[in-house]
């Protein structure tokens, strides 16, 4: 077992770079479209950067949804900047992913006419792990605050590669369910699905999305937990969420494993 502890953090100015699938005119241009109706909605351009076709075209959807906040390994003010997690010695603890091989990147909307939180927590291996099984994520929110709107959780994942033929990227969903594997009051376990790999893919990006719904009105602040595990074996763990902010692990495969966090302060 391990609690999710506060960052220390190196950060880096940087602009994140994420390769936009290269596309026909048209679907270029529908992305062009769709990234400037999201900004009208207070969307980063920064943000949408890191963010699938498929990604935005939800967000569009959802036409109550604005911008709040995210973070992409450290996310702010629309600048995106890296964010190392160190121990007090200053050296990088076993066990850790990469921050060069996997991002994490956290969103939060709002739902301008209900009050409804958004939230989006994905990944982006951008080195592709040897071991590709099913990897458990959790997002831990305080149950004080917040608790998860019923049937509005699910997950999709997807992988990029290059077509030969066409000599363009595709980007390819290949699981998409609309349920999570296991829920507390105080936070939502999910998989994200590594497999099958067919043609060869170069990246892999995946997501789950729930809304919350606030228990407080007024303003208010609050902090949100992730966690990603990435299993080593082919004996499979788990994520369990005892309280908001506490993670344990069950099972008895090795892992590595990579957290983040972000701040929010709600207004109704």
């Amino acid at each position: 077992m391990f609690f999710l502890q506060k960052i220390t953090s190196i950060a880096v100015a940087a602009i994140l770079a994420f390769s936009a699938a290269s596309s026909p005119a048209a679907v270029t241009s529908q992305t062009a479209d769709a990234d400037a109706i999201l900004r009208d909605r207070n969307y980063p351009q920064a943000y949408l950067d890191l963010l699938s076709p498929s990604e935005k075209e939800d967000l569009l959807v959802k036409r109550n949804l604005v911008f709040e906040k995210a973070v992409v390994s450290g996310f702010d003010q629309n600048e995106l900047i890296w964010e190392y997690e160190i121990s007090d010695d200053g050296t990088m603890p076993y066990g850790q992913i990469p921050e060069a091989d996997l991002k994490l990147v956290f969103g939060i909307s709002k739902n301008k006419y209900n009050g409804t939180a958004n939230v989006r927590y994905g990944y982006d291996w951008r080195n592709l792990p040897f071991f590709r099984g099913q990897d458990p994520i959790a997002v831990s929110w305080d149950n004080s605050k917040f608790e998860m709107k019923t049937d509005t959780f699910k997950k999709i994942d997807q992988y990029r590669y290059f077509d030969d033929i066409t000599k363009k990227e595709v980007i390819r969903t290949y699981s998409s369910e609309p349920g999570y594997a296991s829920a507390s009051p105080s936070g939502v376990t999910w998989y994200a699905k590594l497999y099958p790999l067919t043609p060869p893919a170069y990246a892999l990006h995946g997501y789950g999305e729930f809304d919350l719904k606030p228990k407080d009105s007024g303003l208010f602040s609050t902090t949100f937990y992730g966690c990603y595990i990435h299993n080593m074996a082919s004996l499979g763990v788990g994520i369990v969420i005892p309280g908001f902010g506490q993670f344990s692990i069950s099972g008895t495969g090795t892992y590595d494993e990579r957290g983040s966090q972000i701040d929010y302060d709600y207004s109704a």
